[in-house]
Formats: structure tokens, C-alpha cells, sequence
């Protein structure tokens, strides 16, 4: 490809110059140092896309397939790369989880159910701080570091760590812990804990959007999102098996999970539920409590439609993370590697089974959307990214995908004030509260 066609194509990756419009890209951000002059002049003709419409961006124009190329092979980085283990970073939940009010069938949106986010909010951070810890056991174990051990809360048992393997052949990386059951005998409760992406390769499933009926047993018999569904599968022998011996009428499920593990943990509840329903009777099974923290969608309507008739989710989403909005309603492109302009990016077949040209997705209900002004500490310094700098994408990930939802949660139990990742700009010395990892930083400011 010619320099010139090349960077018109890259160009046209990092933003669109007119259906989406936005702020100036600014290009002095650490992603763009190394980047040529040349690309680098192009990039600043051109509009950063506002955070709450990654899905315009992407679908905008004919470069769709190239875009997610580009996205993918990025963020995917080095697939056998381990992350750096954070000994000693595990933080004991606070309290205990209750289940939550039964609101199916599941409306598409809660944000303005304002009593009930606060009866379920202490539950939402009790579930989320073990994926947190989870998270960090994982690099830990994925490292060699055989003294830090999964912190198992305080009264509750650990009935197994579930290991997934890399389903594509990409990475030599594995098996690895992907989730982990807690159970709590007295109170006859049972927690199943889904870590987000910790691995390089693990971006990759993301990406990998074409849907397969091929593990519905327990899934309405409907089509789901392929990488999401290969995570489920691994996983779900060792989640039956705990359902068979330790699930009894009266008690209760919770599952909880982020990003890359709200999309399985959103496949896991519906199996646990109709599992339940199955072998207990629907009139008497635990109803599953499911807290699913920046998930992706997993399905189109018809999978949906069945997913909020049976479970009791909330779909808990920051305003500016991009994540949730992806893969795109009400369809996304079948994609593979002619569709890709730059041979430097690769991306996972999704045309198949019967060379599809697009897959339908649609968001599950139970939607809780929280804004910077619903942020208990530095809310005005949340505004920087309502816009999406490409020269800043790791401050911005780290803040809209990481830190908005740990502090966002903080709020709900007394004692998590100390790490609550809600600081963008520099803490003031003498207050309360953590600062986000990678900030502060100039960030551009929205004007």
C-alpha cells in the first residue's frame, strides 16, 4: 500500500471527519509520540469522537473491519505476555451480600430507580471487590508467585478456582484462573466470582463477535457471542458441579463479574437460572442475583428477550466507558482478513457459520448507568473524558473501564474510602480517597 493511501487509512481508524462530531484531537498524548509527522499532521485535521459513541466511529464509513482490526491487534499487544503481579493489593469486602429485589421481566433501564440502587449498593461493591482480588490473585498465579492466594471473605468458603484455556491457539499463556466460587454455609449462599481481561489474549475473544448456538443447552437455545460463549463452556462444568451439591431451595446465587467477565457472567447466570429452574422447579429455585459491572453484549434480541424474562441482572455501565456499548446494537459487521486495509492488523474471522455479513446485538435489561456527577469524590474531574483522546487511550481505559466503576461503588460501604481509585486530578493531601492509576495527566479538557 502506498505511504499516502496508508495514512489516509489510518487516519480514518483513529476518528471520522465529519459523522461524528467532537472536540479536536489533540496529538501531544503518550500513544502518539512515535508516531510520523505525517500521520501525525493528518490526525490533527480530525474530531475526537465523544466516549458515549464509539459505535458511530466504528460504523460510520466503510472502514469498519479496519478500525476493529486496529482496535483488536492493540489492545491484544503481546498474547503471551504476563501481567505483573500486585502482592498484597487484595482488599477484604466489607459486609455481606444480599439478594436483590426481583424486578424481572427486566426493564431496559434502572438508573432512576434511586431506592433500589441504594438497598443493592453495598451488595454491587461486596461482589466487585472479590473480582477485583480475583483479578489481581490471577497475575499473581500467572507469575509464579505461589504466596499470594486468592483473600477469601470473611465466613464464606472457597469451593474452587475455575482455569480457562485460550480457545484460539493464540497465546501459550494458560490455563489460568478465570473465576472463582465462595460459599457461605450458614446463610446457604453461593457466589460465582468472573474476573475481567487480565491477558493480552484475552482482548482477542472480545473481537471474536460471530455468534454460535452451539453450547444453548442451558441458553434458551439461542445464538450468542462466540469468544464470550468458549469462556462459558470452559467454565460451566465446575459451576454445575457446585450448583449439584451445594444449591438448595431457600438459598441464594450471586454472579458478578467486569468487562470481558460481565459478558460470561452474563451466559453463566442465565445457565445457572435455568439449571435451577430445571432441577428445583421454577417455583422454588433461588432466584440468581447477577451484578455484571462494564459488560459487553453477548446476543440479539431473541436472546435478550429470554435472558430478562428468567434472570435478576443488573447491567451496571459508566456513561463514558465504551466497552458496554460494544458489539454495536442494533448490528455489528461480519468481518475477515480481506476487509482489513492494513496487513498490519489482524482480526478474528467473525463471517462464520454461513458467511454472515452481520450479527445482531442488542443490550440486556436491568441497565444502571452512572455519571461523573454520581461519583462521591473529584466529580467535575470526570468531564476530561467524555471525550475520547486515541493519543491518551491508556489514561482513558484506565479511568472509564477501571477506576469510574471501583470508585462508583465506594460510595455503598463505609471503610472503602482508602482505595477508591476516584482521584483523575492530583488528591489533596489530608483527603480521603486513592488516585486512578495513570492519572493525573494533561488529558485534554473538554471545552
Amino acid at each position: 500500500m502506498t505511504s499516502p493511501l496508508r495514512c489516509l487509512v489510518i487516519t480514518s481508524v483513529f476518528g471520522l471527519l465529519a459523522s461524528v462530531r467532537g472536540v479536536e484531537l489533540n496529538t501531544t498524548g503518550p500513544a502518539c509520540k512515535a508516531l510520523p509527522s505525517t500521520i501525525l499532521g493528518l490526525l490533527q485535521t480530525i474530531s475526537a469522537p465523544p466516549a458515549g459513541q464509539l459505535c458511530p466511529w466504528i460504523l460510520g464509513d466503510s472502514l469498519a473491519c479496519t478500525k476493529l482490526a486496529f482496535l483488536s491487534t492493540s489492545l491484544e499487544g503481546d498474547p503471551n505476555r504476563i501481567p505483573t503481579c500486585a502482592a498484597g493489593a487484595q482488599v477484604e469486602p466489607i459486609g455481606s451480600p444480599t439478594a436483590f429485589e426481583d424486578v424481572r421481566p427486566l426493564p431496559r433501564d434502572l438508573s432512576n430507580a434511586t431506592d433500589l440502587i441504594e438497598a443493592e449498593g453495598a451488595t454491587w461493591a461486596w461482589l466487585y471487590r472479590n473480582v477485583v482480588n480475583l483479578a489481581i490473585y490471577t497475575g499473581c498465579a500467572a507469575s509464579g508467585n505461589a504466596k499470594e492466594t486468592l483473600l477469601v471473605p470473611a465466613g464464606w468458603e472457597l469451593v474452587s478456582i475455575l482455569n480457562f484455556t485460550d480457545p484460539t491457539g493464540r497465546s501459550n499463556v494458560g490455563p489460568v484462573p478465570f473465576a472463582a466460587i465462595f460459599h457461605q454455609p450458614q446463610e446457604r449462599q453461593l457466589a460465582v466470582i468472573v474476573r475481567g481481561t487480565v491477558f493480552g489474549f484475552e482482548w482477542v475473544l472480545d473481537f471474536a463477535w460471530n455468534q454460535t448456538t452451539e453450547y444453548s443447552r442451558y441458553l434458551g437455545n439461542t445464538s450468542v457471542h462466540w469468544g464470550v460463549a468458549e469462556v462459558y463452556q470452559q467454565l460451566w462444568p465446575g459451576v454445575e458441579d457446585a450448583l449439584r451439591t451445594l444449591v438448595v431451595e431457600q438459598g441464594a446465587v450471586f454472579v458478578t463479574g467486569h468487562s470481558l467477565g460481565s459478558g460470561v457472567g452474563t451466559l453463566l447466570s442465565l445457565g445457572i437460572q435455568s439449571y435451577l429452574d430445571e432441577q428445583l422447579g421454577a417455583d422454588v429455585a433461588p432466584v440468581v442475583s447477577a451484578s455484571l459491572a462494564a459488560p459487553l453484549n453477548v446476543g440479539g434480541p431473541e436472546f435478550v428477550d429470554y435472558y430478562n424474562q428468567r434472570v435478576n441482572a443488573r447491567r451496571i455501565a459508566f456513561v463514558y466507558d465504551s466497552i458496554p456499548q460494544v458489539p454495536c446494537e442494533p448490528a455489528f459487521p461480519a468481518c475477515t482478513q480481506k476487509d482489513v486495509l492494513l496487513s498490519q492488523f489482524s482480526v478474528v474471522p467473525t463471517d462464520q457459520p454461513g458467511n454472515a455479513k452481520e450479527w445482531s446485538y442488542e443490550a440486556i435489561g436491568g441497565g444502571v448507568v452512572f455519571t461523573p456527577a454520581e461519583l462521591p469524590q473529584d466529580s467535575e474531574a470526570w468531564s476530561a473524558v467524555s471525550i475520547l483522546q486515541v493519543c491518551w487511550v491508556n489514561n482513558y481505559f484506565s479511568a472509564t473501564h477501571g477506576c469510574s466503576y471501583n470508585c462508583f461503588f465506594s460510595q455503598f460501604v463505609p471503610g472503602y474510602e482508602a482505595n477508591n481509585s476516584c482521584w483523575l486530578s492530583e488528591k489533596p493531601n489530608g483527603i480521603t480517597g486513592s488516585q486512578c492509576n495513570g492519572w493525573p495527566t494533561n488529558y485534554p479538557i473538554a471545552a
